[in-house]
């Protein structure tokens, strides 16, 4: 295939793959018929975008909310890189729309992988167009951008991650590589061991597969120099001091490690698995099947081999390094979906070269149809994409949170002096999206960020808080508390229940089908 002519049909291919992957992720994120302007899931999405918010809005790169500060507890650069969308739109909401380049972003490496390992042929156009329909329809992937997390960062830059083991070695692939092997680890450092399997082959790539001294010398400089930085990096910010995840109780221990890989290798096996509050398959069993027997043909083509043992060398040391935590989910593994993918493309080679291009593209084709009309979870796949570009653009999901927000606002109308409200939700949440009008007030002591590094709540009263909320109403100021989110967390409604028990109470305006009330507290008569 002509180089120019080839090019362009590939651009079409990842063209067809994005404008697919649009029609089933596409959210309005500045409307709420859609769970984005929740910010979930807490507290890991505010830790993510708060320092950033606050940095466009004057405020520094700090995690404040109503001018009470704590330590910052994940790295920075996923924080870094929503910076620019904040400023641009104005709206913390505009995350979506930086997840949903790094998909689109992800897709074309992906697809760009395909190519590199199976040549800029008719045929390998064939296997992007059917490894790449999988990874676009997958629901985890298509899903992503809608959660303020930074995997969907970390998810594009593996995959950018992987290509350059495929790119010839220079000066340039070179200073990439290195910068990005050793600073991967500061988007989640959970990406750590992905880090160190990725520096391990590029170091081999490096001084196995190449001659030229100088590419090595460079190599190397850059390696130790970005390793400075990021040992500087850790040391400075302090970050690990008292990390929450190195403590006993919520860090690692050879104690997790059988049953969390019984977990991990069940999800791998398309098996019943758990993504936060997701309770689908991380992948078809289909194709888990395909890719099984895309590694049996390709450790027998001495030409994919080595090429094999890599990608499971990239897939499984990640999965064998997370199950030592204390806990097991799916979204620790679910970057390794792509690796999973590309492996099949080694069935359908082997099938190429044994009975002809042919039966490849008759064998693709009929795969296709039926992982589309395959059955998940009790219902068709075709019917579940249906129904999914239905609710982007035409029905609608309550994002509760921020509903029962607006309804805070619409009450305090306007600005007044000493006027408290007692909620459920994190302070940081409600900073944001808060008018301003009143002041913000814990419900309980232990909710969420109120412990560990966590702790900021103490920060909002002094005393007991039953006592400090008796206090203010003493004190004639205006107090009011909201049920929502009473039913978040076992033993909430009691907390609640016995709150109001100490005062009279007025419903002085309701909402969310009564679920985000508001009651006026008054001393008892």
């Amino acid at each position: 295939m002509k180089v120019k002519t080839g090019n362009l049909f590939f651009g079409c291919c990842v063209f067809f793959l994005c404008l697919v992957y649009f029609l089933l992720a596409f959210k309005n994120p500045f409307k709420t018929n859609s769970l984005v302007s929740n910010l979930e899931p807490y507290p890991d999405t505010l830790y993510y975008s708060v320092p950033a918010w606050n940095l466009v809005n004057g405020r520094g790169f700090k995690m404040s909310a109503y001018g009470h500060e704590i330590k910052k507890i994940t790295p920075p650069i996923y924080s870094l890189y929503l910076i620019p969308f904040f400023a641009l739109f104005g709206d913390i909401r505009s995350y979506y729309f930086a997840n949903l380049l790094l998909s689109f972003v992800s897709i074309l490496v992906f697809a760009g992988i395909i190519r590199k390992v199976f040549g800029n042929s008719l045929f390998s156009l064939a296997i992007v167009l059917f490894l790449g329909f999988l990874f676009v329809t997958n629901y985890y992937f298509y899903n992503l951008p809608s959660l303020l997390m930074a995997e969907n960062l970390t998810l594009c830059v593996l995959l950018i991650l992987a290509f350059l083991l495929f790119v010839d070695i220079s000066l340039k692939s070179v200073l990439i590589s290195s910068f990005l092997g050793v600073f991967f680890g500061l988007i989640k450092f959970s990406n750590l061991s992905l880090s160190l399997v990725f520096l391990f082959l590029y170091t081999v790539k490096v001084f196995v597969g190449n001659k030229n001294k100088k590419f090595k010398f460079w190599y190397v400089g850059f390696l130790l120099l970005f390793s400075l930085f990021f040992i500087f990096y850790l040391i400075s910010s302090g970050i690990f001091s008292g990390h929450v995840n190195l403590n006993k109780e919520t860090g690692f221990s050879f104690g997790y490690f059988i049953k969390n890989l019984s977990f991990y290798l069940s999800a791998l096996m398309g098996k019943d698995t758990r993504y936060l509050w997701y309770t689908k398959k991380l992948m078809a069993r289909s194709v888990v099947v395909l890719a099984f027997c895309g590694v049996v043909a390709g450790l027998l083509m001495k030409k994919f081999r080595v090429l094999v043992l890599k990608l499971l060398f990239f897939l499984f040391v990640p999965v064998i390094c997370v199950c030592f935590f204390y806990y097991a989910d799916a979204r620790y593994i679910f970057m390794v979906l792509p690796l999973v993918l590309i492996l099949i493309g080694f069935l359908f080679f082997v099938l190429m070269k044994k009975f002809g291009a042919r039966l490849s593209y008759l064998l693709m084709f009929l795969l296709m149809v039926f992982y589309v009309f395959e059955k998940d979870e009790g219902e068709r796949r075709i019917v579940f994409f249906k129904k999914q570009v239905g609710l982007n653009f035409r029905h609608k999901e309550d994002p509760w949170n921020y509903l029962a927000i607006e309804n805070f606002n619409n009450y305090f109308k306007n600005k007044n002096k000493d006027v408290y409200l007692g909620s459920f939700l994190p302070p940081f949440y409600v900073d944001i999206f808060s008018n301003h009008n009143y002041e913000y007030l814990p419900i309980f002591e232990k909710q969420e960020f109120s412990s560990g590094q966590k702790k900021v709540l103490d920060k909002f009263y002094s005393g007991e808080l039953v006592e400090y909320y008796k206090s203010l109403v003493k004190n004639e100021k205006k107090v009011f508390v909201s049920n929502y989110y009473v039913n978040n967390s076992v033993g909430w409604r009691k907390v609640f229940d016995d709150l109001l028990a100490n005062f009279d109470t007025e419903l002085v305006r309701d909402g969310c089908l009564g679920s985000c009330n508001i009651y006026k507290l008054s001393l008892k008569r």
